[in-house]
C-alpha cells in the first residue's frame, strides 16, 4: 500500500526539446499509422531513465537530492546520438524504444553511480545491466504488431547528436491522459 504523501519518483536525464520533437516526427508519427494500440510517450516526456525509485516518502527527498548532488560532481555531460529503433518482448513486443550511441561508457558509469548512491539511501540495487534507451511507446494490444515491426525496419533514423547535461529527480503522476512529470530537483553535470 502506498504511504500517505509518498511521491512516485525516478531519476533521469532530460532530452533537448528538439530531439524529442525529432523522435516524434521521424519515429512515432509513422509508427502510429500502423494501427497498433499503444500508449505513446508525449513529446516533452521522452527522457532517459537511470533509476526508477517508486513511491518515496517526502521526508526522504532531501537525502536523495544530497546524494545526487554528490554524484554529479564526478561526472561530465554526455554527447550521444540516436542509433536505432527496437522493441522489447520478442515476437509479442510490449515496448517500443529508440537506442542511443556515443559516449556510452561515461553514461554507464553515471548510471552505476546513481544506483550505488540510491543503494546507500536504502533503495534496492539494480540486478540488470543498464541498457540506455528511450521508451517511446508501451503496446497495449498485440493486434497489428507485425505491421509495426515492418514499419520500424523502414524508418531511417538520422544520427542526430545531442548533449545530456542535466540529471533530474522527477515526480511522476499517473493520469488517464498519460503520465505527468514534474522535476523536483535538477543537477548539472560538468562540461568537461
Amino acid at each position: 500500500m502506498k504511504e500517505k504523501g509518498a511521491i512516485r519518483t525516478f531519476i533521469c536525464l532530460e532530452l533537448p526539446e528538439d530531439i524529442q520533437t525529432a523522435i516524434d516526427k521521424i519515429v512515432a508519427r509513422p509508427l502510429k499509422q500502423t494501427g497498433v494500440k499503444c500508449s505513446w510517450v508525449k513529446p516533452g516526456n521522452i527522457h532517459l531513465t537511470l533509476k526508477f525509485l517508486g513511491d518515496v516518502s517526502q521526508s526522504s527527498l532531501p537525502k536523495i537530492a544530497e546524494a545526487l548532488k554528490e554524484v554529479v560532481i564526478g561526472h561530465q555531460a554526455n554527447t550521444l546520438s540516436l542509433s536505432q529503433i527496437g522493441t522489447f518482448g520478442g515476437r509479442n513486443p510490449r515496448v517500443v524504444w529508440v537506442g542511443l550511441d556515443g559516449e556510452l561508457g561515461p553514461l554507464q558509469e553515471l548510471a552505476k553511480s546513481v544506483d550505488k548512491a540510491m543503494g546507500e539511501c536504502g533503495f534496492e540495487r539494480e540486478k540488470r545491466r543498464f541498457s540506455p534507451h528511450l521508451t517511446i511507446a508501451r503496446i497495449r494490444k498485440s493486434k497489428n504488431t507485425d505491421k509495426l515491426l515492418e514499419k520500424i525496419k523502414e524508418i531511417d533514423l538520422p544520427k542526430i547528436s545531442f548533449i545530456l547535461d542535466t540529471l533530474i529527480l522527477m515526480k511522476s503522476e499517473l493520469s488517464p491522459s498519460g503520465s505527468i512529470y514534474t522535476p523536483l530537483e535538477e543537477f548539472k553535470l560538468s562540461k568537461g
